[in-house]
């Protein structure tokens, strides 16, 4: 759910769904309505959509059910939704090992 643009025609364009595993325990969850019980469906509201919970020098991976803007003229809104579906995970790293890599550090 987007908001303010929820509230207008163009709520079509900026609410999103996406599948997402979870409960009233999953950490850092945002606000939740049970909109159909028995097939355990939800909607998360205005929620902190990245988690992440990870012990130092451990290889992180992360993933955004959505993307990193929540801005819709943003190439990067919606952006990670393909591959957050398909479990395929973005490597965390460090501003060491980008800087390795060769690509600038905003």
């Amino acid at each position: 759910k987007h908001n303010p643009m929820s509230l207008t025609p163009l709520r079509v364009f900026f609410d999103k769904s996406v599948p997402a595993a979870g409960n009233h325990n999953t950490i850092n969850m945002g606000d939740a309505l049970l909109s159909d019980f028995e097939t355990k469906r939800f909607r998360s509201v205005y929620s902190a959509n990245l988690k992440l919970i990870s012990e130092v020098g451990v290889s992180v991976h992360f993933s955004l059910d959505t993307g990193n803007s929540d801005n819709f003229f943003s190439s990067n809104y919606f952006d990670m939704n393909e591959r957050h579906l398909q479990q395929d995970l973005y490597p965390l790293l460090s501003i060491q090992q980008v800087k390795e890599q060769g690509k600038p550090v905003a």
